[in-house]
């Protein structure tokens, strides 16, 4: 399932990247729009694949006293 989140994910960013600068209006300023849209997407794609791998294989786990541990052997055993 991870990696075809990964993929889903990466296509629709790289159809927003791609394809929204292709549909815009003619400006003056429309190469900066289209690189300020290209950034943005590629920086947002960025953030959101790190959060997601960075939660696939967490660095460290709950920490649990010895008292909540023991508490929890005599409740659920």
């Amino acid at each position: 399932m991870g990696f075809g989140v990964i993929i889903l994910f990466t296509s629709l960013f790289a159809a927003i990247g791609i394809g929204v600068p292709v549909f815009l209006p003619e400006n003056p300023n429309k190469e900066i729009v289209k690189l300020m849209i290209v950034m943005s997407t590629i920086c947002c794609y960025l953030m959101w694949l790190v959060t997601y791998m960075s939660q696939m294989n967490p660095l460290f786990g709950p920490v649990i006293s010895n008292a909540t541990v023991s508490l929890m052997l005599r409740e659920w055993s």
